[in-house]
């Protein structure tokens, strides 16, 4: 650096924004560039004036550099119209002052890197999951177009070779089941077509798109998987659409794989501004951290794109629904291996083990009074988000209480104005009343 850049100013011209003052030169560049204090006592008898302030009437000046952990962040003038003398007090009362400003400009342009790092690693996802979707869309016209084709011209044919002969002669048999193994891959080709086009979804919208998905998997799998769809079905901005059905598509891959389950619910909320993704299965869990065999919009990549959009992952209420499902136990992946012994001890014992991190959650779980069905469908953590916010905490005094970021909160106050069917914060505090949770 050989320059500084003014970058805030008071009772000066704001034309003066922008300009630079050159490394040692004028009392702001010495300033910096000896990462010493510098004060004059009169401006006019100051020989190494900068151009830039000679118009403007100047006595006394102090120019202090502002330094934090070894590194200069910039420096901080302050001028006085008529000339005066500094005390050793004002000098130390401005050195206590220009720490606290190096210390607030370098948080901030900390923050801006990160923001900017941030920003950037947003774009480059975005950029990736545009590549891939375009990938997609060019292998499902492959499969369609060319394989598809080319499977249609070998049925026929084959459909036309089979006219040719008779019931009885040896090859027909070989020729009818070559014929009903092309049917097969023909469907097989153009449902993985339809799966990585995703084309009902561009058409028609996420909801018709789910039902078309679910209906395939159905009749593919043999398993009733049913689907509930509430809220207001509309059309969503198509990258949101995009990435719920990704996230439906990877969710029910994920329990056909590995959970063996039997039964298998979606359920899919279309809120007044907010969109919630919920799928649930009778069968057995899967370590996530393990690597995933199959597509690559893993859950992991498919959390990043959910965040990236302002959305969360919230899983606060997997205990609930797995005690629900009839759990005897409930470990996190944190927990140390001899924590996962005793649980395994315990359950194998008849006991209940929950994880210690978790015994706050257990415990309102435990002493949770019998409520309204309208009631039942909020997760305990939006149960405490309801009461704080109906007793009329703020979104900050309700995030610090909780432990939770505002964003969270924000979360958790629409999606409970979704589920118990109110519009405004009246509604939501005469619910609480109603409900005796004030």
């Amino acid at each position: 650096m050989n320059h500084l850049i003014i970058t805030a100013l008071e009772n000066f011209p704001s034309s003066l924004l922008g300009r630079n003052v050159q490394l040692g030169h004028g009392l702001n560049g010495r300033a910096a560039q000896l990462r010493q204090v510098q004060t004059i006592s009169d401006y006019a008898d100051f020989a190494d004036r900068v151009a830039l302030f000679e118009p403007f009437q100047m006595g006394a000046v102090v120019a202090m550099p502002l330094v934090r952990q070894n590194r200069l962040v910039g420096t901080l003038s302050i001028v006085y119209q008529a000339p005066r003398q500094f005390s050793q007090e004002d000098l130390h009362t401005l050195d206590l002052f220009a720490a606290l400003a190096a210390a607030a400009l370098e948080q901030r342009r900390a923050m801006a890197e990160a923001q900017a790092r941030e920003a950037e690693a947003r774009s480059l996802s975005n950029r990736l999951t545009t590549a891939q979707e375009e990938e997609q869309a060019h292998i499902a016209s492959l499969l369609h177009d060319s394989i598809g084709g080319q499977l249609t011209v070998i049925q026929k044919n084959s459909e036309a070779l089979r006219n040719l002969l008779s019931d009885d002669e040896p090859a027909a048999a070989y020729l009818e089941t070559n014929l009903e193994l092309l049917q097969q891959t023909h469907q097989q080709v153009r449902h993985l077509a339809m799966d990585l086009n995703a084309k009902a979804l561009a058409d028609f919208g996420l909801a018709p798109a789910a039902r078309q998905y679910i209906d395939r998997l159905c009749a593919s799998t043999g398993l009733s998987i049913k689907l509930h769809i509430t809220g207001q079905v509309r059309r969503l901005p198509a990258e949101v659409e995009r990435i719920a059905f990704r996230g439906l598509q990877e969710a029910l891959t994920n329990t056909l794989r590995h959970a063996h389950a039997t039964e298998i619910a979606a359920q899919l909320h279309l809120g007044h501004c907010t969109l919630r993704l919920t799928v649930q299965d009778n069968g057995r869990g899967f370590d996530q951290t393990l690597p995933q065999q199959g597509t690559a919009l893993g859950l992991p990549y498919l959390r990043r794109q959910v965040e990236g959009r302002g959305g969360e992952f919230l899983d606060e209420t997997y205990l609930e629904q797995a005690l629900l499902a009839g759990a005897q136990g409930y470990i996190l992946k944190s927990d140390p291996n001899q924590l996962i012994l005793t649980a395994l001890r315990a359950v194998n014992a008849g006991e209940m083990f929950i994880s210690p991190a978790l015994a706050d959650k257990w415990e309102q779980l435990q002493t949770r009074p019998t409520i309204s069905t309208s009631l039942d469908s909020l997760s305990s953590r939006e149960r405490q988000v309801l009461q704080l916010v109906a007793s009329g905490q703020p979104n900050q005094r309700v995030a610090t209480r909780l432990g939770i970021s505002v964003r969270t909160v924000e979360v958790h106050r629409r999606n409970i104005m979704d589920k118990i069917g109110v519009k405004n914060i009246a509604q939501l505090i005469k619910f609480a009343v109603e409900h005796n949770l004030l």
